[in-house]
């Protein structure tokens, strides 16, 4: 397993046969190109599909733990790319957008566990004032 500290994540990246993350602890967030960020937490399963231009590491403020899980074609599993921009990682996210929208995200099911989607459920509305733009900080 790999655990990144609070703030920590890759550099744009691409595997030549796949990866997928297990995600065993804390908050992090993920991110595919063209996408949005996406939050990611313990019991969720995560599948990039071969060649598919992804981030993901920990949220800003909560540490996170994975496990990653990908093969060698030729030798080789992963192509390091472009380090993620501040402006990139630091993104506002909504809640309805953080209900992890990857579409090849499966979740372990249980009841005793809080999914992800639980978020896109609950409102973000202060007492008496409008409807706001989440954070990642807010979410993790």
């Amino acid at each position: 397993s790999v655990t990144f500290e609070p703030g920590a994540h890759t550099a744009w990246h691409t595997h030549p046969l796949g990866q997928t993350l297990i995600v065993t602890a804390g908050c992090g967030w993920a991110q595919r190109w063209d996408g949005p960020v996406e939050e990611i937490r313990p019991g969720d399963v995560i599948w990039f599909p071969p060649g598919e231009k992804h981030w993901h590491g920990a949220a800003a403020l909560t540490a996170v733990t994975h496990i990653a899980i990908q093969e060698k074609l030729d030798g080789k599993a992963v192509d390091w790319l472009e380090h993620v921009g501040e402006e990139q990682y630091r993104v506002g996210v909504t809640p309805a957008s953080s209900s992890l929208g990857l579409s090849s995200v499966s979740k372990f099911s249980s009841s005793l566990r809080r999914g992800v989607l639980d978020l896109a459920s609950a409102p973000n509305v202060p007492e008496g004032g409008e409807k706001q733009e989440a954070t990642h900080a807010e979410n993790c």
